[in-house]
């Protein structure tokens, strides 16, 4: 099972709120996995085609070192394997050593001599076991995953089938991050649609009727500067008849001076007026073109913001989706490292059989065979101790009779009476026993047991068409590990094929001694 909660992990993926953020859960997840696992993420600047900004997780808080790691510097065998084959033979036309994209090797795993290379990538300094790790928008290299711990052999097929999961959740949250941080950038970067808030006509000067200036300045310089007030003066055409002046010879009439100098006056405030309703025209055109230019402005600015909510509702329904798509990879991924593991322990079952059928057949000596298969059984399964209990004369007590990996002084002493500890329990019940914690068994061990480097062992009937020909106990598996379901079938099969040749050599012999 993953020891990857990949719902949890997505969740806290798709919560993050910037590329920082991501980083940070990433490799808190990866730390959090294993103890003696230490993840550190390096972002790859195509520009510089060198890894920059080392992210790590140190106390709880995510650590970032601003270091540049030229991509030429790296191990040749990570370059070659993870992304450019031909990267180091171009080396002279200066192309990037990942301009050909991400390759068909999921990971790398570093050798100890690569240490000093990777060095500025990694957080170990005296690492065991190291892998590489590339993470990659379709094909772009974003940067690059390395985990390290300071056990060797860290890194087996299962726990990089585990990685691979939430490298992908990873990846494809930093992608969304750093497209939508582009996006903001590009928009950041369009001029904003001026606004008018304000338009006022210019100030258009009064015209002052209290100062008009006589029509005969020239003529007349003792004339008044200023008129208080006027009375209009009818034409000459108008004058009553009775008002004209009879003597022909006489100077001209005085009232017609002060009519003229009027009527000048009124001429000038005429053109004066016109000129003012021209500008006022002019004015209220200028005021209707800004209003227009702002109005279209403004529709503008409408549809500018229609198009911007447009736009979240679809990165929102693009984010559901990719929530939605992260769930069945999630799936996919699990079902698929399930049947993974069971094909690979079906595997094992089948090329154990075939590998113990073999050697069986090919031993004639029946008076090594228990002793042979015995040995064979703690190399083929990786055990330090395995024996095999046959029933004395009486057939009610069982003793060793071939072990591999038991003290000498201890064969010779072991006895254990049919229906009494795990193999009288075994023999008694003709039923294969397997215990994982021995805290948790239903059957005592024998008191040999305080040697077991672990709390599981395995015990198996050898019995064939009812009859029982012994018991075989296997325990102390190597590294301290627990026995699982394929240890506890080979077991089994290993016992029944043992009794099938026990019995047929028994058959022999008695077949010999008929005969004789």
């Amino acid at each position: 099972m993953s020891r990857f909660d990949l719902r949890d992990v997505s969740e806290r993926l798709s919560r993050s709120r910037d590329t920082k953020a991501v980083v940070f859960e990433f490799l808190r997840a990866l730390d959090a996995s294993r103890p003696d696992w230490r993840a550190s993420l390096a972002f790859y600047e195509v520009s510089a085609d060198a890894f920059v900004d080392v992210f790590e997780i140190e106390a709880g808080r995510l650590i970032r070192r601003e270091i540049v790691v030229p991509a030429n510097e790296l191990p040749e065998r990570l370059v070659r394997k993870l992304f450019d084959a031909s990267a180091f033979f171009n080396a002279r036309e200066k192309r990037s050593l990942f301009s050909a994209g991400l390759g068909a090797a999921p990971y790398y795993e570093a050798e100890e001599r690569d240490a000093s290379q990777l060095m500025p990538l990694t957080v170990l300094p005296d690492w065991r076991a190291c892998i590489c790790v590339p993470l990659g928008d379709q094909s772009d290299l974003m940067g690059i995953l390395v985990l390290t711990s300071a056990k060797k052999n860290a890194f087996g097929g299962r726990a990089i089938s585990e990685i691979l999961p939430v490298k992908s959740l990873a990846t494809a949250a930093l992608a969304n991050h750093l497209r939508r941080a582009a996006y903001m950038d590009a928009a950041a970067v369009r001029p904003a649609a001026e606004t008018i808030t304000d338009v006022e006509p210019a100030p258009v000067a009064p015209l002052k009727l209290d100062h008009v200036p006589a029509a005969g300045d020239d003529a007349r310089e003792d004339a008044p500067a200023e008129i208080a007030s006027y009375e209009e003066v009818p034409a000459p055409d108008e004058i009553p008849a009775h008002a004209e002046m009879v003597a022909h010879d006489g100077p001209a009439m005085p009232d017609a001076e002060p009519a003229i100098e009027l009527r000048g006056q009124l001429e000038d405030l005429t053109r004066r007026s016109q000129h003012v309703d021209e500008e006022n025209r002019a004015h209220t055109q200028m005021i209707e073109n800004l209003t227009s230019e702002y109005a279209e402005r403004q529709r503008g600015a409408d549809e500018y913001r229609e198009e911007l909510d447009r736009v979240k509702v679809t990165m929102e329904e693009l984010e559901e989706q990719t929530v939605a798509a992260t769930e069945h990879l999630s799936t996919a991924y699990t079902e698929l490292n399930d049947a993974s593991w069971e094909m690979q322990d079906l595997e094992r079952r089948v090329e154990f059989a075939r590998r113990l059928l073999r050697f069986v057949s090919e031993e004639p000596d029946e008076r090594t065979l228990t002793h042979k298969v015995v040995t064979w059984l703690c190399q083929e399964i990786g055990i330090d101790r395995c024996s095999l209990m046959t029933l004395d004369q009486s057939r009610e007590t069982l003793e060793i009779s071939a072990q591999c990996g038991l003290e000498a002084d201890l064969v010779g002493r072991v006895h254990v009476r049919v229906g009494q500890g795990v193999s009288g329990w075994v023999a008694h019940n003709r039923k294969p026993l397997l215990v994982r914690m021995r805290s948790q068994a239903d059957v005592t061990p024998e008191p040999q047991a305080d040697t077991y480097n672990s709390p599981s062992f395995i015990a198996v009937p050898v019995v064939h068409n009812g009859r029982l020909y012994g018991v075989l106990n296997l325990s102390n598996k190597q590294g301290g590990e627990l026995f699982n379901g394929v240890d506890f079938d080979c077991a089994s099969l290993a016992g029944a094929v043992l009794a099938v040749r026990l019995a047929s050599c028994e058959q022999a012999n008695a077949a010999s001694a008929w005969a004789a």
